[in-house]
C-alpha cells in the first residue's frame, strides 16, 4: 500500500514522506501497476515533480535485485523526492497475524471526509491510538465526521452482506490501497469457495453489526475479523 506518512502535531503536518509497502518474491511485485500507480498519485498531490520513468525503473530495480527469492518477502520502499535514486528499499519477513484478527471501531469521529491529503495515512502510532478503546485489540476502524467508516491503521476494509463485499468510498477518507483498487477493477473477489461482488458504498459506524467483516491490503491479502 503506497502511503504518504505524515507527522502530525497539533493539526499540522511537519514532516511528509513517501512510502510504498508490497509483497515481493521471484516472481516479481504484486500488483505492481497499482503501487507505481498509487506512487505516482502521491508525489502529484504534494506537487513533488518525479519522473514517471524514474519511478518505473525504481520498480524494475527492486524486482531485478531480488530476483532469487526463495519466499515471498516485504518490501518497503522510502522515496527521497528531490532525487530517486537515493530511495531506500528495505526487503524484510511478512510477520504473521494475529488468530482471531480482532478490531474495534474508533471512539472518535474526527477523521475527514473528502479527498487530498487526509486520504494518506500516518505513520505515527499515537495518532491511530486516540482512536483506540482498548489496547488489547489488534486494530482500529477509523470513522470520519459524518459517522463513517475509514479504514483501519493497516488495511483497507470491506464489509460483506447479501454476497457483496462494500468497502468505504474514497470520499470517506480511506486510502485507495492496491489491494482495493484490484477487486474493484475486477468487480469480483474469490475468497475461499465463496466469490463476491465487490462495490463502494458510504457505511454508517453504527451499521457495522449488519456486516460480516473483512480487512484486506496487497501484502497480506484479505483476511475475516471480529469486533470485539
Amino acid at each position: 500500500m503506497s502511503e504518504v506518512n505524515s507527522d502530525f502535531k497539533e493539526n499540522s503536518v511537519n514532516e511528509i514522506k513517501v512510502i510504498d509497502t508490497f509483497k515481493i518474491s521471484s516472481a516479481g511485485i504484486h500488483l505492481k501497476k497499482y503501487h507505481m500507480a498509487r506512487s505516482a498519485e502521491a508525489f502529484n498531490e504534494l506537487r513533488l515533480n518525479v519522473s514517471d520513468f524514474l519511478l518505473r525503473s525504481m520498480y524494475r530495480q527492486i524486482e531485478e535485485k531480488n530476483i532469487h527469492l526463495k519466499t515471498e518477502m516485504k518490501a518497503q520502499i522510502t522515496f527521497d523526492s528531490t532525487d530517486l535514486k537515493k530511495s531506500i528499499c528495505v526487503i524484510s519477513e511478512i510477520d504473521l497475524l494475529p488468530t482471531p484478527l480482532t478490531l474495534e471501531v474508533s471512539k472518535n469521529y474526527f477523521q475527514l471526509s473528502g479527498r487530498g491529503l487526509q486520504n494518506h495515512k500516518t505513520n505515527r502510532r499515537d495518532y491511530w491510538n486516540l482512536l483506540m478503546k482498548s489496547a488489547h485489540c489488534f486494530d482500529v476502524i477509523g470513522v470520519n465526521q459524518d459517522g463513517c467508516l475509514t479504514e483501519t491503521s493497516r488495511f483497507n476494509i470491506f464489509l460483506q452482506a447479501n454476497n457483496t463485499l462494500y468497502t468505504p468510498k474514497l470520499d470517506s477518507g480511506c486510502i485507495n490501497g492496491a489491494l482495493r483498487r484490484s477487486i474493484l477493477d475486477a468487480g469480483l473477489y474469490k475468497y475461499g469457495d465463496n466469490t463476491f461482488s465487490v462495490k463502494e458504498k458510504d457505511i454508517l459506524a453504527t451499521d457495522i453489526n449488519n456486516y460480516e467483516i473483512f480487512v484486506g491490503n496487497s501484502l497480506r491479502g484479505m483476511h475475516k475479523a471480529i469486533l470485539i
